[in-house]
């Protein structure tokens, strides 16, 4: 997989600062990923590929669109339409602990699926096969990397280990998004089915779900 770094010193206020435009090529550059990736995107910033950056197919179109279902995170007011099947259970995963250990989500507050194929980074992609979700991107927009304090990132660090290297978070990406969590292995990979079955069993037995001590 690309090597992903963090870059400490992009934060939220020196982005401001500088006042730069980030799409096309420089953001692309600066979310680590493969030439590949880079070629599916045009000027301004818009995402041309059939696939999106992890690999899934990109759910387009008007009817496709309506087969994106709407799932509601347990536990919050918050609902997001995300791909059906495993890939939305590891997400919605990791939406429910940011709920209850991280910060309360509201009704609006996590976006998921998306038909626009503006992107400000490569990673942003992923919304359209709806293997991505984004939690409060107003709050967490791409480039700002010190919306989080130290305790809430060791949260987030635990969720990743739960869920065993096929969930990415926008945290750690050259250009960050802290509220960006997307599935990190593409269609098929058995490591994503496994993972989705163990958060399946946990979510069935007591005190192992999300929101238990």
């Amino acid at each position: 997989m690309n090597d992903h770094v963090s870059d400490p010193s992009l934060s939220r206020r020196s982005l401001l600062a500088s006042g730069t435009g980030l799409v096309g090529g420089a953001v692309l550059w600066a979310s680590g990923l493969t030439p590949s990736a880079h070629a599916a995107v045009t000027e301004p910033g818009v995402w041309n590929s059939g696939r999106s950056a992890n690999g899934w197919p990109v759910l387009g179109g008007t009817m496709r669109a309506r087969s994106v279902p709407t799932h509601t995170i347990e536990g919050s007011d918050a609902s997001v339409a995300l791909l059906s099947g495993d890939a939305a259970v590891v997400l919605l995963h990791a939406a429910r602990r940011f709920h209850y250990e991280v910060e309360e989500l509201d009704p609006d507050d996590v976006v998921g699926h998306t038909t626009s194929r503006k992107v400000a980074a490569s990673y942003e992609s992923n919304y359209l096969s709806g293997t991505a979700l984004a939690i409060q991107p107003d709050q967490f927009p791409v480039g700002a990397g010190d919306g989080l304090f130290p305790a809430q990132v060791a949260t987030v660090r635990e969720i990743l280990n739960d869920c065993e290297g096929v969930l990415r978070w926008g945290g750690d990406e050259r250009m960050p998004k802290q509220g960006h969590f997307q599935i990190e292995v593409g269609p098929g990979d058995g490591r994503l089915r496994k993972v989705a079955d163990k958060l399946r069993r946990w979510n069935e037995a007591p005190c192992r779900g999300a929101g238990t001590d």
